[in-house]
């Protein structure tokens, strides 16, 4: 009810881009809490009876139902209440990319956060396709979830070294994993993976499939004074749909609590239960 509330108020292009802005996808701060995030916003839209305080009802482990009340942050922050067990996709939030290897699980494992410029994941691609060539049995998983974007160049150099050696670009030898957030950039990057080997995409659809107008620049309005971010590109004209996983898998709550990855799960056992 209170996202229906929101999406007959707000202007949006992609269900996966308001879910987004729904949640603050790319960052929580006082500026930019997510529109569920927002007390005043909230209070605007009739959900709660004051624009500093809310009442939630929820159901607990052990003494079922209970009521708190939360006060709103003034640094934009979110109150800590509990804590669960990371996933190894969630580890390093603030490396754009990362490299393991899980020799137990004959798995290269390289963790796409940022589509930055230069050369840096060019070289971290260029390490792990080397562990794949001197371990044949070895796959690769790029875990692209939760990936905003950025440019889409630096992943050119992962797709070629793919597509340059065929003991390496084997259905069931690589895998790109999908999440609604994984957007823009991040969501090309998927389709390219897709479309240009033999990967398989397992998670869930990409933020923005569509992702049509980027390359943004900014404008400032004479008058106020108003500094925009105009759009100067359509950079997907057709439209084509980025980022369909092949495999759908969500994580339900359960594994949240848990801290476990049931989209990982999937790359390690395919093969094992379907034929390659």
């Amino acid at each position: 009810q209170v996202v229906a509330a929101l999406r007959a108020e707000i202007d949006y292009q992609d269900a996966g881009v308001a879910r987004g802005w729904e949640v603050g996808w790319d960052q929580v701060s006082p500026s930019n809490p997510g529109y569920l995030n927002d007390a005043s916003l909230l209070y605007w839209l009739g959900v709660t009876r004051s624009p500093t305080q809310a009442e939630f009802t929820v159901r607990t482990a052990r003494a079922g139902l209970q009521t708190i009340r939360l006060t709103a942050a003034g640094d934009g922050s979110v109150p800590r209440i509990s804590s669960v067990p990371s996933p190894l996709y969630l580890r390093n939030p603030g490396q754009p990319y990362w490299l393991q290897i899980l020799a137990r699980q004959r798995l290269v494992y390289l963790k796409y956060n940022q589509c930055l410029p230069g050369a840096g994941f060019q070289q971290l691609a260029a390490r792990a396709l080397a562990v794949l060539r001197a371990h044949p049995a070895y796959r690769l998983v790029v875990d692209l979830r939760d990936n905003l974007g950025g440019y889409t160049q630096p992943f050119q150099a992962l797709i070629l070294g793919i597509m340059a050696d065929p003991a390496i670009d084997r259905r069931g030898r690589i895998f790109g994993l999908i999440n609604d957030f994984t957007g823009s950039a991040a969501a090309a990057d998927s389709y390219t993976l897709r479309q240009a080997t033999n990967a398989l995409l397992i998670g869930q659809q990409a933020a923005d499939p569509l992702d049509e107008f980027g390359n943004a620049r900014p404008l400032r309005l004479p008058h106020y004074g108003v500094l925009l971010g105009v759009t100067t590109e359509v950079v997907n004209a057709p439209p084509t749909r980025y980022g369909i996983p092949d495999i759908v898998v969500a994580p339900t709550l359960h594994d949240w609590l848990a801290g476990q990855d049931p989209v990982l799960a999937e790359a390690l056992a395919y093969g094992r239960t379907t034929g390659p």
